[in-house]
């Protein structure tokens, strides 16, 4: 039993990272390229940065600050890792960058791969024994720790040797992810001081999900109040949305909504015109006296 005063140690279960990694991470997770192959890598050709430039900013800023080649950031689903951002120090922030406009070939950036395949896992699930604290996972050498060698991507689908990297935690203490920095320089130097970049750029990688998640929310909300406005006012779709100070809300998202009645929604966006033609019609049809 724990010590009246201490915090007993959070040992968080799978569903509830999965839990968080659903609120978090899922618009993030629905455009991952899955790839179980344990030896061929998605070409570095097909692939291309992260549509978000501000977590690829986050990201490369701790390749920065650490000297070392490149950076990643990995969300957990319940069977794969999936790499969501990817950042070398001179990247040009644009979002979804082709691979062949960086200036060094993409590794891994947007696919998923099983967990077990990579060396971010046990970062990602160890005990959490103070959950203000991420602990920093260090290796000289990717090739040659028995703790990774035997990864089908210890090397990260490239020629990674150098690895540290700390948990992306949520305000809950679960961890849902992975941030980390690589080089192909094995026995890189490290210091308190690098391990300390590599913590703050988790903190603000979370905050940075946080408020997008909020932005969903928010949407959402928009949404169904135009929504049950335009039902009560007899129309078929959320009308005048175009014109809104908050357009950016109605804005279609198909590849998480599903897309809608091309047809239905422009009988519905300009009911005035649509009375109109009605009443043209009925005109029309009116025989001549």
């Amino acid at each position: 039993m724990a010590q009246r005063g201490t915090r007993p140690p959070w040992n968080a279960s799978e569903a509830s990272r999965q839990d968080e990694v659903t609120r978090y991470g899922s618009t993030l997770l629905s455009t991952s390229r899955f790839n179980n192959n344990p030896t061929e890598p998605i070409p570095s050709v097909e692939l291309s940065t992260s549509n978000d430039a501000i977590l690829t900013a986050l990201c490369q800023l701790g390749a920065w600050q650490t000297g070392t080649g490149r950076a990643f950031l990995s969300l957990f689903g319940a069977h794969h890792q999936h790499i969501v951002a990817e950042a070398m120090p001179s990247l040009p922030l644009q979002p979804s960058l082709p691979s062949k406009d960086c200036p060094a070939p993409l590794w891994l950036c947007g696919t998923a791969i099983p967990r077990s395949y990579g060396v971010c896992e046990g970062t990602a699930i160890a005990e959490n024994s103070d959950r203000t604290n991420l602990p920093l996972t260090l290796c000289d050498n990717l090739a040659t720790d028995p703790r990774f060698s035997d990864k089908p991507y210890h090397n990260f689908g490239g020629e990674a040797k150098f690895y540290a990297a700390v948990p992306v935690r949520t305000r809950r203490g679960i961890n849902i992810g992975v941030y980390c920095v690589v080089d192909e320089t094995p026995g890189r130097p490290w210091n308190d001081t690098y391990t300390a970049h590599l913590q703050y750029a988790s903190r603000n990688i979370m905050n940075h999900l946080e408020s997008q998640l909020l932005k969903s929310v928010h949407r959402r909300n928009e949404r169904m109040t135009r929504g049950l406005g335009s039902f009560v006012e007899g129309e078929t779709t959320l009308s005048g949305w175009r014109f809104s100070p908050n357009s950016a809300a109605y804005a279609n998202q198909d590849n998480l909504e599903g897309a809608l009645n091309a047809k239905q929604q422009s009988l519905g966006l300009f009911p005035a015109a649509q009375t109109s033609l009605s009443a043209v019609d009925a005109t029309a049809q009116t025989p001549c006296q």
